[in-house]
Order: C-alpha cells, then structure tokens, then sequence
C-alpha cells in the first residue's frame, strides 16, 4: 500500500468516527443490520413432475392437469424452465379424497 492510499484510508477512517459520534443512532441500525433476518425455512424439498407422478401414482399428463386445474402449484427455480413441486405439496394432495383431484376410485 502506498503512503498516499495509507493517509486518504486514515483521512476515511477519521470522518466515519466524527460521521458516528454526531450520529449514535447509525451504532444501533448497525448493531440491528448485523443480526440474521429470520425467515421461515421449509425443510421439504422440490421434486420434478416425472417425480411428483411416482409420489402420487398418477401419469405426468394428470399432474400437468392438476396445474391447469388449480390443485397442484408449480414452481421455477431460476435458470430453469421445468416445472418443480414441494413434495409437502404432492403429500397433502396425495392425502386428499380421490374425487377432489378429479379422479374416479
């Protein structure tokens, strides 16, 4: 590092002292910005459609039905065009009566 870089990181150093002394109230959003946001974690995982048609023993046209119909939600991950589904969402569907999904027993 170069003597002149060195006095203007020094110079640098000194205003954000005054900068913070004028302004305590910085200290205490900095304090509240260093802890982790909490955000709700799901702990199920995304599967594909060829996937989510073994979990609920249906053909991969009958779960993209299921999208059309409004039963099924799909999801996209970034960088990708295919369809994926939360397997807590494949579970609860898979639990529902047969003619909710629009089959016949």
């Amino acid at each position: 590092m170069e003597l002149n870089e060195l006095n203007d990181f020094v110079a640098k150093g000194k205003m954000l002292q005054q900068l913070l002394k004028e302004t305590p109230e910085i200290i205490e959003y900095l304090k509240l910005a260093k802890e982790p946001p909490v955000l709700p974690i799901r702990t199920d995982c995304l599967v594909l459609v060829a996937q989510a048609a073994k979990v609920l023993a249906v053909s991969r046209g009958t779960i993209y039905q299921y999208v059309k119909d409004g039963l099924l939600k799909a999801y996209y991950t970034p960088g990708s065009e295919r369809m994926k589904f939360w397997l807590s969402d494949l579970q609860r569907l898979a639990s529902t009566e047969p003619e909710k999904k629009g089959e016949s027993a």
